[in-house]
C-alpha cells in the first residue's frame, strides 16, 4: 500500500467499494513499490504520474475503472510580487496538470 500521499484516497476507494485487501506493508517510496511488484511480491495502486515519470518498469499496469484525483496546492507570499523562479514554477505546475 502506498503511504504518504495517495494512501488515504485508495483506502477511501476500498471502503466505498467494500473491499478489504490483504495489505502486508505500507511503503512511502514509489520505486520500492515498483520493485516489489516487479519481483512478484505483491500488487499496488500508484499514481499514473509515477509510471510516466521516467521510471523504467517491467511491471504491467492497468488503469482503474474509477477515477481518483487529489488536489495539489501552491502557496506564495504574494501573487503580485512573486519572483521569476516562483512564476516559472507556477507555470510549469499549470502545464503539467492540463
Amino acid at each position: 500500500m502506498p503511504k504518504a500521499g495517495c494512501d488515504e484516497l485508495i483506502k477511501e476507494l476500498f471502503k466505498e467499494n467494500k473491499i478489504q485487501p490483504p495489505i502486508f506493508c505500507e511503503i512511502a517510496d514509489n520505486q520500492t513499490i515498483i520493485a516489489i511488484v516487479e519481483n512478484e511480491l505483491g500488487v499496488s495502486i500508484v499514481p499514473e504520474l509515477v509510471l510516466q515519470g521516467g521510471a523504467r518498469t517491467n511491471a504491467a499496469s492497468v488503469a482503474m475503472k474509477e477515477s481518483c484525483y487529489r488536489t495539489i496546492g501552491l502557496a506564495v507570499h504574494s501573487l503580485d510580487r512573486r519572483s521569476p523562479a516562483a512564476d516559472a514554477f507556477i507555470q510549469l505546475a499549470k502545464k503539467s496538470i492540463s
